[in-house]
């Protein structure tokens, strides 16, 4: 059976090892959005962007300064492949596949097993959007009116007392 989309799933992370392979703007995006959920955050990268390194300073992921190589994926829950190079993420995709992990490869949305989405986490709400990882600036673009309309939402409650009087 062949499916149109992916399904929406809501994870405890806290206690799954996810890896980062790449340490590129995608990686810097994606773990720190993912940092708010997990600190179990490995980087496998011989080099890393500034807030990467600032990061692993302050001990909020694991930096282990090397190229990709199969052992790092022992125990490993989720890896994202987004090390710049079609050719090794494929080898990532590839070698996670034979473990039963899941993956997401940057450079080729049909590699993935998952899609990294557009998160909203605001008042206590977290909203996942997701284009299929193709609609990249309409998932952008919604992601905003959401955030704007909760935000919102927010102020109108602040303005009430418990009993939906205004303050």
């Amino acid at each position: 059976m062949e499916h149109s989309s992916y399904f929406p799933l809501f994870v405890d992370l806290g206690r799954k090892k996810i890896l980062f392979f790449g340490g590129g703007k995608i990686a810097t995006r994606r773990i720190g959005v993912m940092s708010k959920f997990t600190n179990n955050i490995y980087l496998i990268s011989p080099r890393a962007t500034e807030i990467l390194d600032e990061m692993s300073r302050k001990n909020q992921i694991n930096w282990i300064r090397d190229s990709y190589d199969p052992s790092y994926l022992e125990d490993a829950d989720m890896v994202f492949a987004a090390t710049g190079d079609p050719d090794t993420d494929q080898k990532i995709v590839n070698h996670c596949r034979e473990r039963n992990i899941l993956v997401n490869a940057a450079s080729n949305h049909q590699l993935c097993d998952f899609y990294f989405p557009a998160v909203i986490d605001k008042n206590q709400t977290v909203i996942g959007i997701n284009g299929s990882g193709v609609y990249h600036s309409g998932v952008k673009e919604l992601r905003i009116r959401i955030e704007e309309m909760l935000d919102e939402e927010y102020q109108h409650e602040n303005k009430q007392d418990c009993h939906g009087r205004q303050k």
